[in-house]
C-alpha cells in the first residue's frame, strides 16, 4: 500500500517540474474516468481523463485510490487532466502480483 495519500500527494508535487499537478484517481468508467486535485489549502478540484491522455502505463490499469501527476487544462467542456502518469508503482506492482 501507498503512504499516507496526503503525505505522498504532497511529496510528489514538490517533486514535479511547473505545471504538473498531482491527484487521485476517484472514478474510472470505461474509457476515462476523475482526477480529484485537493491540496489542503486549496478546495478540491476534480478533472476529467481520457485513456488516451495516460501515459507510461496501459489506460486501464489504473484503479480508484491510485495517485497520479497531470497536466490541467480547461478545454470547452470543463477541467481536463493530460498527459497523466502513475506515481504510486508500488501499488500498481502489487496488483499485478495478485493476479
Amino acid at each position: 500500500m501507498c503512504e499516507q495519500w496526503q503525505e505522498k500527494i504532497d511529496r510528489v508535487q514538490e517533486q514535479l517540474e511547473n505545471g504538473r499537478l498531482v491527484g487521485k484517481v476517484w472514478a474510472v468508467k470505461g474509457k476515462y474516468g476523475f482526477i480529484r486535485h485537493y491540496p489542503e489549502s486549496q478546495p478540491r478540484v476534480d478533472y476529467f481523463f481520457h485513456g488516451s491522455d495516460v501515459q507510461g502505463v496501459e489506460w486501464f490499469t489504473l484503479e480508484n485510490g491510485d495517485i497520479v501527476s497531470f497536466i490541467p487544462v480547461n478545454d470547452d467542456r470543463g477541467k481536463r487532466a493530460t498527459l497523466v502518469n502513475l506515481e504510486c508503482e508500488k501499488h500498481l506492482i502489487q496488483r499485478r502480483n495478485d493476479k
